[in-house]
């Protein structure tokens, strides 16, 4: 796992994630309540909830695929296409460290954000052509 910073003053990139968690916390608040405990959550309200969005949601619109329905028909990602993400990875953040005259074993921190979305679109490039078909279909 890789962790990504977001880029200071750029909230564009948090909005999916904070949408997608504000609609959660809907449907955990409605749970709780239900359930007669609505200022105390519970893990039991989290998954309920977790998986109604899962099975109810349309992300696509009214008539696309719930989540869940996308979640099963996924192509899984290979063994190996993991492994050579993992070296690109790597390699692009070992060149990056050494652009910010870093060593190779430091740590990016959250305040070089910049370089990090830069190492991601450099790794994202890379891997192309590993991981798409000659169609242009993720696989």
């Amino acid at each position: 796992m890789f962790g990504l910073y977001s880029l200071p003053r750029r909230p564009q990139y948090n909005g999916a994630i904070e949408a997608g968690i504000g609609s959660l916390k809907s449907r955990i608040e409605r749970r709780a309540a239900w359930e007669g405990h609505p200022e105390v959550w519970n893990a039991e309200d989290v998954e309920a909830a977790r998986r109604e969005a899962n099975a109810l949601a349309r992300p696509r619109g009214g008539l696309g695929p719930t989540p869940e329905t996308l979640w099963k028909s996924r192509e899984r990602v290979t063994t190996e296409s993991r492994a050579q993400f993992r070296e690109l990875v790597e390699i692009h953040r070992n060149r990056a460290m050494e652009e910010e005259g870093k060593s190779p074993s430091g740590v990016l921190l959250e305040q070089e954000a910049a370089v990090w979305i830069e190492l991601l679109y450099a790794v994202l490039s890379s891997i192309t052509a590993i991981f798409c078909s000659r169609e242009g279909q993720f696989l």
